[in-house]
């Protein structure tokens, strides 16, 4: 894990993800043991956002996120 990633960084990525992939909002707040104020608090500027725009595909973005890491020699942790 990169020095300037932290675990916070990591929820907020899982959560975007989430909502991205056009998860209702209860799910992701759960996952993320959140109540859906919290939630809503914290995201809603992101479920906004992807109301309207295409579903994106998590398993590309990580993939693309790994490729970045990869070729600008961020180690990852084991899978």
């Amino acid at each position: 894990m990169d020095a300037s990633t932290t675990p916070y960084h990591l929820r907020h990525s899982f959560a975007s993800l989430l909502l991205a992939e056009g998860k209702q909002p209860l799910y992701v707040a759960k996952q993320l043991g959140h109540s859906l104020a919290v939630l809503i608090d914290t995201y809603a500027h992101l479920i906004d956002e992807y109301e309207e725009a295409e579903r994106v595909d998590p398993e590309a973005e990580i993939a693309a996120a790994r490729e970045i890491a990869c070729t600008t020699g961020v180690r990852r942790a084991a899978v």
